[in-house]
């Protein structure tokens, strides 16, 4: 199976790690940063689920931009079965508390999950972890893939589609009150752009089935 690209990208970090001390490593930073966190300014601040984000958003796919691993339980779509570079989110500690660690899945070896994740002995690696811990995998929703946005799509599609065909229906048999009606609406425009739109809808439309039944009658008319 083809790996996506947040995991290839997670891949190349492997083996950042944190800088003891007064200073920090600028990439760990940047991972911050990219998580919507560019105000960490030290890498020793828990970064697990800010190098997961950063993946996430340098592949073009929006993240929960959190410091928190657990967010991503409420981020993205749930998967049953987990596929490399899927999210995977474990608790740590107490598995009804707030704390939690989260990472890419890279498979697994012995019954355990093979976890490339940032801030694992302070640095980018991949490590065993027990699925005893697991909370849930996440995977990211996109207009392919979620169900809601789909159906949102078709309706608009139908609806749109309806509204064009009313439109038509009353500019040919009314294309003066129609034109009129449409400039009613750009004249709203200052009031709401979007009438304004809609109303140079309607004059197009308008305009374009009178050019239609123009060419329509001249045709059966023979000329």
């Amino acid at each position: 199976m083809t790996e996506p690209k947040w995991l290839k990208l997670a891949r190349g970090e492997v083996g950042q790690h944190e800088v003891h001390g007064e200073h920090d490593n600028p990439v760990i930073l940047r991972y911050y940063a990219d998580a919507g966190h560019p105000e960490i300014r030290h890498d020793e601040v828990a970064w697990c689920a800010a190098f997961t984000s950063a993946m996430l958003e340098r592949a073009g796919e929006h993240s929960p931009k959190t410091l928190s691993a657990r967010d991503f339980m409420r981020w993205g779509k749930p998967l049953k079965t987990p596929k490399p570079g899927c999210i995977c989110v474990f608790s740590r500690g107490d598995p009804r508390g707030w704390q939690g660690h989260v990472g890419f899945y890279a498979g697994e070896e012995a019954g355990l999950i093979l976890l490339l994740a940032g801030n694992q002995g302070d640095e980018v690696n991949i490590e065993h972890v027990s699925k005893a811990r697991l909370l849930g995998y996440r995977w990211p929703v996109t207009a392919s893939n979620s169900s809601t946005i789909k159906s949102v799509a078709t309706g608009l599609a139908a609806t749109a589609t309806t509204a064009a065909a009313a439109v038509s229906e009353i500019a040919t048999a009314a294309p003066d009150q129609t034109l009129k009606i449409g400039a009613e609406l750009k004249g709203l425009a200052s009031w709401a752009p979007w009438l304004g739109l809609a109303g140079s809808v309607v004059i197009l439309v308008t305009l374009a089935c009178v050019a239609w039944a123009h060419y329509r009658d001249l045709a059966k008319n023979g000329k």
